[in-house]
């Protein structure tokens, strides 16, 4: 917050510079040190690692129900769309360049760095089961459940590293969760004040008033991040429960932008039907889950002649279940205001 506070957009870019360094730079350091101390070496955590089939995609038979690698493709494409296209906290940095064309390679630059990025810090992932599974000794018993993933690396990091080196793995966590935090903190200031505050209230605000609403915004998200953040702490898995607040919350948003491109006469009452379609099956993915085979809907008992009668009805809702994946949630959004969006446009047109 502080950071933030002071130097904004431009203390978020040259402050993340400084991060990337010091977590990319950590993670090679993990991935050393769980090298040289996995008993046989690399050619050992390979084994290991294909012999628990920890190199595959995942399935790829076309189930949206388990984590399939449809599941996680499906899902990586709408997220990445999302995130590279319309998401803030990324195209507040493209505004930073001088011209278009850097932006693109900005752009560019990212997305195809993502993809090895990503995989090599998965490898972590991969060395740590490895390292445990050829020494399960060194496990505290009680990391050793279904969901305890989250706890391994920590663990790993205070047990096995030596002062110093320890240091620099932590210090590598913290400064991938400050570039995410500040860039965030930025985004929904930056948004307070220009899609709200410029819009409904005071349209003539000048530079001066401006600036100070965006430090006290960034004041008022961060107290809030930092209680939504105390508050998600006994969420069972971190990385899943965030890619499912992250369908949910900008499902939709992609479909909206990809309908403005691909159908540029879409009028506005079209893409508000749009949108409400796709607030409603994101509603409908999320909350209808695990429902009861039958609901009962009365009042109570009614003591006729012939014994007890329950005043009411029952409906069977289980058809009303949605059973896909949660990281489908996003996707499913985005498809419903595609297709609505799309036949409205067409049937439109054709009465044209």
């Amino acid at each position: 917050m502080f950071y933030t506070l002071l130097g904004g957009m431009a203390a978020v870019i040259w402050t993340d510079v400084i991060q990337v360094v010091i977590f990319v730079g950590g993670a090679f350091v993990a991935i050393a040190i769980i090298v040289l101390r996995i008993p046989g070496g690399p050619s050992q955590l390979f084994a290991v690692a294909s012999d628990h089939a920890k190199f595959s995609l995942g399935s790829w038979r076309f189930d949206l129900i388990t984590p399939t690698a449809w599941v996680v493709l499906l899902y990586g494409i709408m997220e990445n769309l999302r995130n590279f296209g319309v998401d803030q906290n990324y195209v507040q940095r493209y505004l930073t360049t001088p011209t278009v064309k850097d932006s693109a390679k900005s752009v560019w630059t990212a997305a195809l760095g993502y993809i090895p990025v990503s995989a090599f810090f998965l490898f972590i992932g991969t060395g740590l089961f490895a390292f445990y599974k050829l020494q399960p000794n060194l496990l505290d018993p009680k990391l050793q459940g279904e969901l305890m993933g989250d706890k391994i690396f920590p663990f790993f990091i205070t047990t096995q590293l030596p002062v110093g080196v320890r240091g620099i793995l932590i210090a590598a966590l913290l400064a991938a969760a400050m570039s995410t935090v500040s860039s965030s903190l930025n985004c929904v200031s930056t948004l307070t004040l220009l899609d709200f505050y410029k819009k409904y209230v005071n349209k003539d605000s000048d530079d001066r008033r401006d600036i100070q609403l965006l430090r006290w915004y960034t004041i008022i998200w961060g107290i809030l991040g930092t209680i939504t953040g105390l508050a998600m702490i006994k969420v069972k898995t971190a990385l899943e429960t965030g890619w499912q607040l992250g369908g949910i919350a900008g499902g939709g948003v992609i479909g909206l932008f990809l309908l403005g491109i691909m159908f540029k006469r879409t009028k506005v009452w079209q893409a508000v039907v749009a949108v409400i379609a796709s607030v409603i099956a994101i509603a409908w993915a999320t909350f209808a889950r695990h429902l009861p085979e039958m609901l009962y809907l009365g009042k109570g008992i009614c003591y006729a002649p012939f014994g007890k009668l329950f005043l009411g009805i029952s409906l069977n809702v289980s058809w009303l279940e949605c059973t896909w994946h949660t990281r489908m949630i996003g996707v499913i959004g985005t498809i419903t205001l595609l297709v609505v969006g799309i036949m409205l446009s067409l049937v439109s047109k054709k009465k044209s």
